[in-house]
Parts: structure tokens; sequence; C-alpha cells
């Protein structure tokens, strides 16, 4: 398989999110898309993203 280079503007890595989806496993997948979003938006603690 060939692997896409994951590039973030802000430090993220991807890779954890891009193994859980080329395996298939969508419910973990789903899960560390929220913990990434929470991460970049800097609301590890709180788990809640607000829209403004």
């Amino acid at each position: 398989m060939d692997q896409i280079q994951l590039v973030s503007a802000v430090g993220m890595d991807y890779i954890e999110l891009r193994n859980l989806l080329v395996s298939l496993k969508w419910k973990e997948a789903d899960e560390e898309t929220t913990r990434v979003m929470f991460k970049v938006a800097g609301r590890e603690k709180e788990e809640w993203l607000d829209k403004s």
C-alpha cells in the first residue's frame, strides 16, 4: 500500500486515524476523529467544541 503523507499545519499526527480507516475499523476511527478534533481545538479536557 502506498503511504499518503499526512501533513498538519498544527502539528497533529493523523497516522493512527489513517491506520484505523485503512483497517476498516469505523467505530474506532470515529472515536479517534473526535479525539483529534478536541486536541486540535485545545478542548481535550472540556470534550466539547464551541461554534464561535
